[in-house]
């Protein structure tokens, strides 16, 4: 499992800029919460590097 950081282009494209494992796992029948506390922390990491990707870029 892991997390896309993009953008909707228009009703049938989206644009991935970035992709992170996550530590989670899921099968066809259920996914496992990701840790809300690890997700916060890595966006705010990635804010500090520039690779973070919001709707005001």
């Amino acid at each position: 499992m892991g997390l896309m950081l993009g953008e909707f282009v228009d009703e049938y494209t989206v644009r991935v800029v970035d992709v992170f494992a996550m530590p989670q796992s899921g099968t066809g029948v259920s996914v496992e919460a990701v840790d809300p506390v690890f997700q916060t922390n890595m966006l705010d990491m990635l804010k500090q590097t520039g690779r973070y990707l919001s709707s005001d870029n």
